[in-house]
C-alpha cells in the first residue's frame, strides 16, 4: 500500500475512535434529555416574553409579560414540582436579560444600570411565584392521589 493509503486508514481509525469517545461522553446527556429540553424551552420562552410584551404597545405589555410568566410557572410546577423553581428562574431571568438588553440597545433612561435588570427579574419572579406554588401543590397532590389509587387498585385484585 502507498503511504497515502496507510495515512488515510490511520485517519479513519482516529475518526472512529473520536466518534466513539464523543458518543460515550454524550450518553449521560440522553438520560437528562427532558431536563435539557425543558431548560431550552425556558430560555427560548423567556426570550420571547419581552418581544411579545413589546408588541402590546398600548401600555399592557408589562401585564402581558407578567401573565406569560405566570402561565409558564403553573404547568412547569405541575409537571416538574421538584425543579420548577429552576425552570421559572431561567425563564424569568432570560426575559429580564432580553428586556434589559433591549432597553440598553434603545438607549432608554437608566438602561446601563444593573438594578434595572434585577428589578425586572424580581417583578417577573414575584408574579410567577403564586402560580409556581399553586402548580407545585396541585402537582404533588395529584402524584400522591395517583399513588394511593394505584395501591387501592393493586390491593383489591
Amino acid at each position: 500500500m502507498t503511504r497515502l493509503g496507510t495515512s488515510g486508514l490511520r485517519s479513519r481509525e482516529l475518526a472512529r475512535q473520536f466518534l466513539a469517545v464523543a458518543f460515550a461522553g454524550l450518553r449521560p446527556l440522553w438520560r437528562v434529555r427532558w431536563l435539557l429540553l425543558t431548560m431550552l424551552v425556558s430560555v427560548l420562552g423567556g426570550a420571547i416574553v419581552p418581544i411579545v410584551a413589546g408588541w402590546g404597545g398600548w401600555g399592557f405589555g408589562a401585564y402581558l409579560a407578567f401573565g406569560l410568566c405566570w402561565w409558564f410557572a403553573g404547568p412547569v410546577a405541575y409537571f416538574w414540582p421538584r425543579s420548577a423553581i429552576l425552570f421559572v428562574a431561567i425563564f424569568t431571568g432570560t426575559a429580564a436579560a432580553v428586556n434589559f438588553w433591549g432597553r440598553t440597545a434603545a438607549g432608554w433612561h437608566g438602561a446601563g444600570d444593573w438594578t434595572v435588570f434585577w428589578g425586572i427579574w424580581a417583578f417577573l419572579m414575584g408574579f410567577s411565584l403564586p402560580a409556581l406554588v399553586l402548580g407545585g401543590l396541585v402537582g404533588w397532590s395529584n402524584r400522591v392521589f395517583a399513588e394511593r389509587l394505584r395501591r387501592l387498585r393493586g390491593g383489591g385484585n
